[in-house]
């Protein structure tokens, strides 16, 4: 069995810390591979962005991209992450299978002879989710501890392998590896192309040290929308091609974050202005009257005010010109003739039954 192992490298410009966690991974891959058995071939792929400068070791392979994701997210102060869809269009050459992983997750030694038996049980997708080994005392602690130290779960998703044809069909559009929710993309996308997909959460063959999750706290949290927009078009994507119903389901089966329901499916979701009627009131009502209606939007909680507020404020697709006051008149009928008297009732409903 032939394996493509793909791994996102770092800028010179990274903190030290992810530097050390790096080497920690690069000392693990190569134990991995010579403890595997030698009837499995293992290429392993750094890619690289434009002046990344950071050097592979010599039992690696570089591929330097011509683009990163600065150039996607114009005007945004982000590191120089790679985009996904870059990734997805590696060439695999007679690689089997691709292996992909963060940069900074490390391998148990039996990680590869794991992935072929998983394989071999007719499981020929999957994602490894890791196992988190703490700081001690706010340092990186030692490869050598990896497997002598206590561990907890991890619920993310950094450790995919799939067919190698699956490749150039996965869906990304412009999203940037490092960036969440990219790895709820990768779920989905992998779901949909292949049946046996599972979420492999319990093997304990992929390791981390700490989870500081920085992509939550640095410059990366700032293109928090507009990798919102890049997921939204890279669903409508696997909706004309797998169907709507196919992709809500799968996000569904893999359980993606709310986050990823919240800024990206929700938004497909919505029927259409043309479809509303009594039986979406009737909902509206029904959810409204259990819900908490001193809100920002006065009925956040239901999915009807979701689907206005996602939908129309916050479309997945940009609104220009006349489309845009279209839809802004629409949105002011909506509160004036509908919102704020349906508010007002339900108040007085509410002082009236106290």
């Amino acid at each position: 069995m032939k394996f493509l192992h793909l791994i996102p490298n770092l800028d010179r410009h990274a903190p030290s810390r992810l530097q050390q966690e790096l080497k920690n991974s690069q000392m693990s891959i190569k134990s991995a591979i010579e403890a595997t058995d030698a009837t499995h071939k293992i290429l392993v792929r750094y890619l690289s962005s434009p002046g990344s400068n950071v050097r592979v070791p010599n039992w690696a392979e570089e591929k330097v991209l011509e683009e990163d994701s600065r150039d996607s997210f114009a005007g945004q102060e982000i590191p120089p992450l790679l985009r996904a869809t870059d990734v997805s269009l590696q060439d695999v050459g007679n690689a089997d299978y691709v292996v992909f992983t963060n940069s900074d997750i490390c391998l148990a030694p039996q990680f590869y002879e794991e992935v072929s038996s998983v394989i071999a049980s007719g499981t020929t997708s999957f994602s490894v989710h890791r196992r988190t080994i703490h700081d001690v005392e706010g340092q990186i602690a030692p490869y050598e501890s990896m497997l002598t130290v206590d561990t907890t779960a991890h619920e993310g998703s950094d450790c995919f392998v799939f067919p190698a044809q699956h490749l150039r069909r996965l869906q990304f559009d412009q999203m940037a590896i490092g960036i969440a929710p990219i790895g709820d993309l990768f779920l989905i996308n992998l779901a949909l192309l292949d049946t046996s997909f599972a979420k492999i959460p319990n093997k304990d063959i992929t390791f981390h040290f700490g989870d500081s999750r920085d992509w939550n706290s640095d410059s990366r949290s700032y293109s928090a929308s507009q990798t919102a927009h890049f997921g939204r078009r890279a669903i409508q994507k696997l909706q004309v091609e797998f169907g709507f119903r196919a992709v809500i389901s799968t996000a569904q089966k893999v359980g993606v974050f709310r986050q990823t329901w919240n800024r990206i499916l929700l938004p497909m979701t919505n029927p259409g202005l043309g479809k509303l009627g009594f039986v979406a009131f009737n909902k509206l009502i029904s959810v409204v009257e259990r819900s908490n209606v001193n809100t920002k939007f006065g009925i956040q909680s239901s999915l009807f005010a979701q689907f206005v507020q996602r939908s129309i404020l916050f479309p997945a697709r940009p609104l220009k010109g006349q489309a845009f006051h279209t839809v802004r008149r629409l949105y002011r009928f909506f509160v004036k003739r509908i919102r704020n008297p349906l508010k007002r009732i339900i108040l007085q409903y509410s002082k009236t039954n106290r």
